[in-house]
């Protein structure tokens, strides 16, 4: 009679023993299913003004340094875990926000901020000539902090159409348009490697060419509490007031 009581509660415990393991590994397997997964977005982005391909536009994941740039022809591919915010930004256009699964067949549109040249405007900021100095170091596309115009962006809108001269052919024959300069902001706020990296009238590149050469200096870039060298592209619309 002893032994099979004794029997009997040698199979309780190992009743008791056995549940808190099958629990354990029950919490493994949810905790393993309940990871986001993990993803590949394609999209294109562009003008909608235009339906240009917007080249150059930063695609970053919000809250995150991770993030990829638009190519040639406004295509990227981004890895993603979950459905997380991305951010679309291009220096002169409204930032768009959209959620991973929102990104589909559609093309996601960039809304110009519209900047008309004041060929009658007074008061221009007197630029710094000074050459860059720096040796060459690695350029980053996305960084913490992005590089910035003294005075953020109506300050440099103030500076750019305020010494741009538009060419006087174009001026005689009304003619407008928009080149797309890129550039890069060095550790020390200089500009290096100006070109024009698209134009819809070769008459502009000069001009255009010439405000970014003279700029001030802007605010650099920083990634973890340094200042790094960071690529931009900024686009100059050349038209006529009266239009």
């Amino acid at each position: 009679m002893m032994k099979k009581t004794c029997s009997s509660r040698i199979e309780i415990w190992k009743y008791f023993l056995l549940v808190p393991a099958i629990l354990m590994m029950l919490g493994l397997f949810s905790g393993t299913r309940a990871q986001d997964p993990v993803s590949l977005i394609k999209g294109k982005v562009i003008f909608a003004n235009t339906g240009e391909a917007a080249a150059g536009t930063s695609v970053v994941i919000s809250g995150t340094t991770t993030g990829t740039v638009t190519d040639m022809n406004g295509d990227f591919i981004l890895e993603v875990e979950g459905d997380p915010e991305i951010v679309f930004s291009f220096v002169g256009f409204n930032t768009t926000v959209l959620k991973a699964s929102e990104i589909k067949n559609k093309p996601i549109a960039l809304e110009v901020k519209t900047y008309q040249l004041n060929l009658d405007e007074a008061g221009k900021i007197k630029p710094s000539i000074e050459a860059p100095s720096e040796e060459p170091e690695d350029v980053f596309i996305i960084v913490e902090e992005m590089p910035s115009f003294p005075g953020g962006e109506t300050a440099l809108k103030h500076y750019v159409y305020s010494n741009l001269e538009y060419p006087e052919n174009a001026l005689k024959n009304g003619i407008s348009g928009r080149v797309f300069i890129q550039f890069t902001v060095t550790t020390s706020g200089l500009l290096d490697d100006i070109k024009v990296i698209r134009s819809t009238n070769e008459g502009f590149d000069e001009a255009a060419l010439k405000v970014f050469r003279t700029m001030p200096r802007w605010n650099p870039g920083m990634q973890r509490g340094k200042p790094v060298n960071v690529q931009l592209t900024v686009p100059v619309q050349f038209s006529l007031s009266s239009e």
